[in-house]
């Protein structure tokens, strides 16, 4: 049968009397990848649609078949029925249906023929003694579309890193865009990896392109092949289109190629998106809309022939096809009725960097300590993204001691030492490392308590 475009002379208030829908034939699509077959025994079909307005709303439809099932052809189970692995949920689906109007005292009009395109649910099985019967349900495309959810989903790529001790800040590849996830291995042995979260304890630096560790959580041992980042990069809007439809099912792999060369179904774009990701519980088709946006001047939507076309939407000027309620008439307009409409306003990703911080600390454990002098141990591990100016320690005795202090001029960080003596045997003090940077800002760790060892007898 040949697909009939024109549903002339048919207007709009021959819709509001009574009309059949009926099915002139079904297919599958019985491998997934674009082979249909008829499917044979259909004894019952309906179809259900929020449509309002037959012409002017993209409506949302879903269907039943009922299918004789004899001998269990239609079988999800039996390798060896003649049907088996046809009608899977998620195939692709086409119906080709007809209305047939039924005027008021009148014989019955013509038909006139569409195609529905659409995915299978999950079909059932019945059997009894007197029938074996295959049931079917299924959605069209855009009905799939909006009532699919997500998983997480991300574009990107990844890397691997050897973690080296102490170091904080390490370089990402010249193609990155922004990080996503960041996993982590502190045992060394890359077999307990554990996700690390950002601005918690790890942060970007998008002007330097540098993961950059969050003080405490800067790694202390070296290992080998325990850092995995997976990050950001470019990619046109157009491919994530295709991706969203080929993870949808709506186009297979091999269709997904051909679909972004075809200019008749993509308008090639040089838009594209610095970081794609979406959340999971996201449906598809809001998905598509908002690429649509942000593509400015496209619109996704689903041509007569059942195929994805993600187009420019007319321009003022160009010549397109209206359905009116007379006929069709050729109005220079920017209005597709076969269009899907989108109303997004997408606000561009905005995120800030954590700041980083002056950061010092002290060692608890004092080297060479004996019974009057020790060696006071700290580090200034960030200088605030400002030039260090000094760092220092500040000791006394117990809690009311005078407090003495030792310092030194320098822009380096890092670790530093200093030792003091003529202490007091087995006396309790305490001590803290500071620093200081040219933006005026002071830092001190938090103080550590020791006590002097005992005089020797």
């Amino acid at each position: 049968m040949s697909i009939i475009q024109s549903i002339s002379p048919l207007v709009i208030k021959d819709f509001e009397k009574s009309a059949l829908i009926i099915l002139g034939k079904a297919e599958v699509d019985k491998d997934g990848i674009g082979n249909y077959v008829e499917l044979e025994g259909v004894t019952d079909f309906n179809i259900q649609s929020n449509i309002t307005n037959i012409f002017q709303n993209t409506c949302a439809l879903t269907f039943n078949l009922s299918l004789a099932n004899t001998k269990d052809k239609y079988s999800l189970y039996n390798k060896g029925a003649s049907y088996y692995d046809y009608i899977k949920e998620g195939r692709k689906i086409r119906l080709y249906i007809g209305a047939r109007l039924t005027p008021d005292g009148g014989e019955a009009a013509d038909y006139y023929w569409s195609w529905v395109y659409g995915i299978i649910d999950k079909p059932t099985m019945t059997y009894d003694e007197n029938s074996e019967m295959c049931f079917i349900s299924g959605r069209d495309y855009i009905a799939f579309l909006s009532e699919t959810y997500l998983k997480k989903l991300w574009w990107g790529k990844n890397k691997r890193y050897d973690i080296v001790a102490d170091q904080d800040k390490y370089s990402m590849p010249s193609d990155c865009t922004g990080i996503y996830r960041v996993f982590l291995d502190k045992t060394g042995t890359r077999t307990a990896f554990k996700e690390i979260t950002l601005n918690s304890e790890y942060t970007y630096d998008w002007q330097t392109n540098e993961l950059v560790f969050l003080i405490p959580s800067v790694p202390t041992e070296a290992a080998v092949g325990c850092l995995w980042i997976y990050y950001h990069t470019e990619i046109n809007v157009a491919t994530l289109v295709a991706d969203l439809l080929t993870e949808a099912g709506i186009m297979n792999a091999s269709e997904r190629y051909l679909w972004l060369l075809n200019t008749a179904l993509c308008t090639p774009t040089t838009k594209t998106v610095q970081r794609a990701w979406f959340n999971s519980g996201t449906n598809y088709i809001t998905a598509i809309n908002m690429l649509t946006e942000v593509a400015t001047i496209y619109r996704f939507f689903i041509n007569g022939e059942g195929q994805p076309c993600f187009k420019q939407i007319p321009l003022l000027s160009t010549t397109v096809k209206r359905i009116d309620d007379a006929e069709y008439l050729i109005k220079k307009t920017e209005e597709r009725l076969d269009e899907l409409y989108n109303h997004f306003i997408i606000i561009g990703e905005k995120r800030v960097m954590k700041k980083k911080n002056l950061s010092v600390i002290a060692y608890t454990a004092l080297y060479d300590l004996d019974s009057t002098s020790g060696e006071l141990r700290g580090a200034i591990l960030d200088n605030g993204g400002f030039t260090l100016t000094s760092r220092g320690f500040k000791w006394r005795e117990g809690e009311a001691g005078a407090e003495q202090d030792w310092h030194q001029s320098t822009s380096s960080t890092g670790y530093y030492n200093h030792t003091i003596t003529g202490l007091p045997p087995d006396t309790e003090y305490k001590f803290c490392a500071y620093g200081t940077n040219t933006n005026e800002d002071y830092k001190q760790s938090p103080w550590v308590y020791f006590r002097t060892l005992p005089e020797e007898e």
